[in-house]
């Protein structure tokens, strides 16, 4: 068995969702589904058959083990797991996403040692939980429960495994258990908890260094602080930079820096904790977000293909660079937290990312989970916050997606599922002072019912899928009836064209056959016998017109947009060696450039020797923040490698964070190629 690993195949919404289809998901790629099925098939045991598993790994120690501390971590393990050390039980742990770590020490001897963790999925029979790290609640696990554990948006109760990474970390007894880093953008305030897992009080010096992660000279190292520790006892103490001038991490330039937390005792080092961190801030002004102090407009994607393929580092560099190249600088984790391996990759690529919470749909429907469950839930939250807040990528925290209690729910129900809400939110904002938080993906301040004592944290969602299930955009893009005044108002679910499958670019086969919604835009052409260049073209004009429109109607009104579903944008997107866009990642990147030229077309058929008179909108979203000086808009008709007509005009000076428009008179050529012309609008800004 492969650690990491689930042993079951994956199945994650597109690519786990069945949709009441017989083939057992959605149809978004059925090589992907094969490929999975081949892997779990390929196992010496029956997966559909295993409730519970043994994992066994030896262990080669050296004879000297003295003044060492041994910490087993494991990122996660799906959905229980029991840890035992050389025939000694260590601990337990209950959930999926959740890191925890046990101390070894005790339990391990010079040579070999066997490791031993046992993994259940599925139960028939109640078992008395024994006692877990940090969590005080006692708790029968029951089938009913372990079905219910937040899963995120993996489908199927059968998920189970080590699926993240396991490590072993040796330190001396006295040692760095944690490290905050509240960066600005000239210094950082951290938070070093240092913890002595030995039988005496020790005295230590700690200090920090700070250098750049790419190599370089320390731009700033502290002078040593003594603290004593007592035995048995963590505490935390605040080292200060002071002011410095380090280089900012932004999307367009992910400067990095590796933050080195010392301990050493009489002029020799006990333990060195090593953390990257970037210098950035990210914040709530009104209702803009602003980016290391600048107004700052989202242009994303989601979602992304972590959850199909957690471990892939090569898929996760070669997809997030493709992102990037394609003008998506923020994302969010939908519905299934990113590890640590691809949060490393977002902070070195420069994306963006709002960190989504483990229980999508939590409360829609129905009374409140049970105390133990929703213990479960916040404990295994807190744990991803406080395992990723140093990561300058992540910028914003997302609670859930979808909860949408607060629509229908009232009375008595609706304060009940608020105060859960609202506690999370506080916890999160303890946690983390230093970032926004979105209540739920998918919450508009102004459709909610909510008590006046709750906390609904910073910034309004809206789920949106112009052209699929609603009307287009062209009956409106204007975003102003969404919004509350003084509160940041941005879209982390907006769809445009619909899901092309990652096989051939057919519309993923369920809405097909349930919903119906590709026939709508392509008719019989959306079969699976039809050329998919067809539901392909109409969808890259729906999601570029749309990305278009929005950015042109509500720079004031609105902070930004991430569009879903990126994974659609690409076939074999689970590749990192095939992995190929469809057109609609190219229109998409012509639609999020940060300088874009977008002229309101609402009419597409002209006829020769006419004018257009229409609107052309300059939008300066700059990456490095920049004004625009005076320009000159130069546009032209085109067929094929033909101009049939064209023209200049002068353009006005763009501020950042601004749009300007201006009225162009578009003259048709009087005579044409063909009687019937398909043409090319080009504009260029010069």
């Amino acid at each position: 068995m492969n650690v990491p690993d689930f042993w079951n195949p994956i199945r994650n919404w597109l690519h786990g969702e069945t949709g009441n289809m017989r083939q057992g998901d959605k149809g978004v790629s059925d090589n992907y589904r094969q490929l999975q099925d081949a892997r779990a098939a390929a196992y010496t045991f029956d997966w559909e058959k295993t409730d519970a598993a043994w994992y066994r790994q030896h262990l080669q120690l050296p004879q000297d083990l003295s003044g060492r501390r041994f910490e087993l971590c494991f990122d996660a393990i799906a959905k229980i797991a029991e840890v035992w050390v050389n025939g000694q039980f260590i601990g337990k742990q209950i959930g999926m996403f959740r890191e925890f770590k046990l101390d070894v020490t005790s339990a391990l001897k010079p040579g070999d040692n066997l490791l031993a963790v046992k993994v259940t999925d599925n139960l028939e029979t109640r078992v008395d939980k024994q006692d877990v790290q940090d969590i005080a609640v006692t708790v029968e696990v029951t089938s009913e429960m372990l079905n219910n554990l937040p899963h995120a948006i993996y489908t199927g109760e059968r998920i189970a495994g080590i699926w993240p990474p396991v490590k072993l970390g040796v330190t001396r007894p006295v040692h760095v258990a944690e490290v905050f880093a509240k960066t600005r953008l000239d210094g950082t305030d951290v938070e070093v908890t240092i913890s002595n897992a030995g039988s005496r009080d020790e005295q230590v010096n700690v200090l920090m260094d700070i250098s750049p992660a790419n190599g370089g000279e320390s731009i700033h190292r502290s002078q040593p602080e003594t603290l004593l520790v007592k035995a048995g006892e963590r505490k935390t103490i605040t080292l200060q930079t002071g002011l410095i001038q380090p280089e900012l991490w932004s999307p367009a330039k992910p400067n990095l820096y590796d933050l080195n937390i010392i301990l050493s005792q009489n002029h020799v080092v006990q333990d060195e904790h090593h953390t990257r961190i970037g210098f950035r801030t990210f914040e709530v002004r009104g209702n803009r977000l602003y980016l290391n102090g600048k107004p700052y407009w989202l242009r994303g994607g989601n979602h992304f293909p972590m959850a199909i393929c957690p471990n892939d580092e090569a898929l996760a560099k070669t997809f997030l660079q493709k992102a990037r190249e394609g003008n998506m600088t923020i994302t969010r984790t939908v519905c299934a937290p990113f590890n640590e391996m691809w949060l490393n990759q977002c902070d070195e690529i420069g994306m963006a990312v709002s960190y989504e919470g483990t229980w999508p749909w939590l409360m829609i429907r129905g009374d409140v989970p049970s105390a133990e469950l929703l213990h479960i839930w916040r404990t295994e939250f807190d744990s991803l916050i406080k395992k990723y807040r140093n990561h300058p990528s992540v910028v914003m925290w997302t609670i859930n997606n979808e909860m949408k209690f607060y629509i229908w729910d009232e009375g008595d129900l609706l304060e009940r599922k608020w105060k859960v809400v609202s506690d999370q939110i506080k916890r999160v904002r303890e946690l983390d002072p230093t970032r926004p938080i979105v209540p739920d993906s998918g919450y508009r301040r102004t459709e909610a019912r909510r008590p006046s004592w709750a906390d609904d944290g910073d910034i309004d969602d809206l789920h949106a899928y112009y052209g699929w299930y609603n009307p287009t955009f062209f009956h409106s893009a204007d975003l102003s009836r969404h919004t509350t005044p003084g509160r940041p108002f941005i879209s982390q679910e907006m769809v445009g064209g619909g899901y092309a499958n990652n096989d051939s670019g057919h519309p993923t086969r369920a809405y097909l056959f349930l919903h119906n919604t590709p026939q709508a835009l392509v008719g019989r052409y959306a079969y699976e016998d039809q050329n998919p260049d067809y539901f392909l073209n109409r969808s890259r004009f729906m999601y570029k017109e749309l990305a278009e429109a929005l950015r042109r109607e509500n720079r004031d009104v609105s902070a930004g947009i991430i569009h879903f579903a990126a994974i659609t944008w690409f076939k074999n997107v689970y590749d990192a060696k095939r992995i190929e866009p469809y057109p609609t990642y190219y229109d998409m990147k012509l639609a999020q450039q940060p300088v874009l030229i977008s002229a309101e077309l609402f009419g597409r058929h002209a006829y020769a020797g006419t004018t257009l008179s229409r609107r052309v909108c300059i939008i300066n979203d700059h990456e490095e923040f920049m004004d625009l000086p005076a320009t000159e808009l130069i546009w032209q008709i085109c067929a094929g490698d033909q101009v049939l007509s064209e023209g200049r005009q002068p353009v006005a000076p763009v501020p950042y964070y601004h749009n300007i428009w201006i009225d162009v008179n578009f003259q048709l050529p009087d005579t044409l190629p063909t009687p019937r012309t398909e043409a090319l609008l080009k504009l260029t800004l010069s």
